[in-house]
């Protein structure tokens, strides 16, 4: 399932002067994302955040200050257990096996999945979806109708038309459907034979499938919470907006992961600002790298071949770019000096599906894209928070690229544009979470617990290389002479 092309990439300066005329670069019409108090009392607030959205002509009719705007930028999809259609290829080659057997997942983790409308009902999902407890459970209140009464439904907190928990949200019980507006992300809904209806479910379940449950298929991570964020319509059209609100919604909810199987041939400078914001609040963001690989790119929202789309090209996310079951490149996959780890977007891979038909126990017989290799990854982070539930972008990242298999496509490299840092391997990331959740001395990289030449070997590999894991000992965003420094003040150290 290939990224969808939306639209074309706008085009705009990065600042507007109230008293300037509209040049041929700006369409009087077009919406813009700005940082300023309600200056028509058209604008409209995004979310939590000080941003908000309105015209060009609104801006320049109603404020006579200068005033830094951001574009609305179109966004487009990127694509051993008892259940039946166990074992996959893909999770062998993860040895997904030997993960389980350490964990399975844990519940009181989280990843919002920011995509199409979900299929609610799937038989494999149902039980996967985060619970809003302070839109759930029984009341002895109501609004207005549409409420529960007027539907017929005993009096609760998910169908009593009012914002019980007070994040300004009603009855988001379930999570939010922005393309929509309303609190029913389900595929679907609008047009149920719609272009891109199927992508979200697919992506929700390569995050975390029920497994051993005796129907369908598994995934890496059986027991994480899935928080259902539909930005897309049902064609597959959606933009900044729709993309800020949900961020900052996960963020409010208290997400740990989110998963972004979408991209934007362009830099969007509003959702570079919130991923600050989950940065700070300690939320992990894993995008797809996009499928800009090959002969078809301009079909798949690409400028370029080869492109990585943005949000993945940006050091506020993990990017995720995609293999096939032969640890080769996915042709399809886009590459690049931003490019972290890869994992398999190719093959026979199963997974949850909605079709107009099933919307409850339909399953993938193959697809490919790296909108299904971020999900993988997604999952991996949820287990990585499992097992140092403290950990950071830089430790996280950290733990994935360190421990990553170098396919034979690297040429002995630690690094390369095409692979990233490598293939990850849930089962050695996961175990070095678990080393490295106990305080260690910052240069004891591999935290076995002594500073030694196994130390300095993987700051060597990692030498000049920017975005690398602990071997940048002082967090510069490159490993490098200081880095060697402290790690030469801590030799021979243990703890």
């Amino acid at each position: 399932m290939p990224l969808l092309a939306i639209m074309a990439v706008i085009w705009l300066p990065s600042s507007l002067s109230a008293d300037q005329d509209t040049d041929t670069r700006l369409d009087p019409e077009q919406r813009v994302i700005f940082k300023s108090d309600d200056l028509s009392g058209t604008s409209r607030k995004l979310g939590s955040t000080d941003l908000r959205v309105d015209s060009v002509k609104a801006l320049q009719k109603n404020s006579s200050d200068k005033v830094e705007i951001y574009p609305v930028l179109p966004y487009q999809t990127s694509l051993e257990a008892n259940d039946p259609l166990e074992p996959q290829g893909y999770l062998e080659l993860l040895n997904a096996a030997d993960m389980w057997d350490l964990s399975t997942g844990s519940s009181d983790l989280s990843v919002a999945v920011i995509d199409t409308g979900f299929a609610l009902e799937h038989e494999d999902l149902v039980d996967r979806w985060f619970i809003n407890q302070g839109e759930f459970g029984p009341t002895a209140t109501e609004g207005i109708a549409p409420n529960c009464t007027s539907r017929g439904l005993d009096l609760d907190k998910s169908c009593n038309n009012l914002d019980d928990d007070g994040k300004g949200f009603v009855d988001d019980w379930r999570g939010w459907d922005f393309a929509n507006d309303d609190n029913l992300p389900l595929a679907g809904d609008v047009n149920p034979e719609g272009e891109a209806v199927a992508h979200g479910t697919v992506v929700a379940g390569m995050v975390g499938l029920t497994g051993n449950n005796d129907i369908g298929a598994a995934s890496i991570n059986w027991g994480v919470k899935l928080l259902p964020l539909q930005v897309f319509t049902d064609e597959g059209a959606a933009s900044t907006v729709e993309l800020v609100e949900a961020i900052d919604y996960a963020m409010t909810i208290g997400v740990d992961v989110i998963n972004l199987s979408l991209g934007s041939a362009g830099f969007d400078g509003a959702v570079d600002e919130i991923l600050d914001d989950a940065i700070a609040a300690g939320v992990i963001v894993v995008a797809a790298a996009g499928n800009c690989g090959g002969e078809f790119y301009v079909e798949n929202g690409c400028n370029e071949e080869g492109q990585m789309l943005y949000p993945a090209s940006s050091d506020k996310t993990i990017a995720v770019g995609a293999t096939n079951l032969s640890d080769e490149q996915a042709g399809f996959s886009s590459r690049g000096s931003q490019l972290d780890v890869m994992a398999p977007g190719s093959g026979s891979i199963k997974s949850s599906l909605y079709t107009a038909g099933d919307q409850t126990s339909a399953y993938t017989g193959s697809v490919q894209g790296t909108s299904f290799s971020s999900p993988i990854v997604s999952g991996l982070v949820a287990h990585l928070l499992e097992a140092w539930p403290e950990a950071n972008l830089a430790d996280i990242r950290s733990m994935l690229i360190d421990t990553t298999v170098k396919p034979s496509g690297m040429s002995g490299k630690v690094f390369n544009t095409s692979f990233g840092f490598g293939r990850v391997r849930p089962l050695e990331a996961y175990q070095r979470a678990e080393l490295c959740a106990v305080e260690k001395l910052s240069a004891d990289i591999n935290c076995d617990g002594v500073v030694n030449l196994l130390d300095l070997s993987v700051l060597a590999s990692q030498w000049g290389i920017n975005r690398t894991g602990r071997s940048d000992i002082n967090s510069t965003d490159g490993t490098n002479l200081l880095d060697l420094s402290i790690l030469a003040s801590q030799w021979g150290q243990s703890q």
